[in-house]
């Protein structure tokens, strides 16, 4: 790996071709997602503190515990206005997104939803959904080719439709 990452690789016509613009747009871009991706993981950790699951847990569901955790995490993001907020709740989505990732077979756990139904109980409460549908489509898309060769053409001019061709494969898996 080190051979690969050596300067004569990097370097074309003095251009270091491994350097990244630490400042540049899209570096911001992804650099808020993952902020507010890991704000809303550690919102999740927190409110299973406020909320004292730990307690309750004798009583209740884990299952249930856990929609509850997500539901107060990802509601405070959608209280967040404008860029700020259209971040957040992709990033928001994004630790849901990954777990199809981590599960891709999608078999049930026990202490957890199913991870189609973690995803949408809290995409359905986005209103504006434009920006989210873009992020949703792509993803789940790249992950059913992933794992399940199925191919999917996006819907350019309304991923919303894609979004919803997707949730009715996932609820036949």
């Amino acid at each position: 790996m080190a051979g690969l990452l050596s300067n004569q690789y990097l370097h074309s016509d003095d251009v270091f071709l491994g350097q990244i613009d630490v400042l540049g747009e899209l570096e911001k871009r992804v650099g808020g997602l993952y902020k507010t991706g890991m704000g809303c993981v550690l919102l999740h950790e927190f409110t299973h503190y406020y909320k004292k699951h730990f307690k309750r847990l004798k009583s209740e569901s884990r299952k249930d515990l856990e929609m509850e955790t997500d539901s107060f995490a990802f509601e405070a993001l959608l209280a967040l206005d404008g860029r700020i907020g259209q971040t957040a709740i992709l990033g928001g989505l994004a630790p849901l997104l990954l777990g199809f990732y981590m599960n891709p077979t999608l078999q049930p756990l026990p202490d957890y939803y199913r991870e189609n139904v973690r995803l949408f109980t809290q995409y359905d409460k986005i209103g504006d959904r434009h920006r989210a549908s873009v992020f949703v489509a792509n993803v789940l898309s790249d992950w059913l080719e992933r794992y399940h060769n199925r191919k999917l053409a996006i819907h350019r001019e309304n991923e919303e439709e894609t979004v919803e061709e997707i949730r009715s494969i996932l609820n036949g898996m």
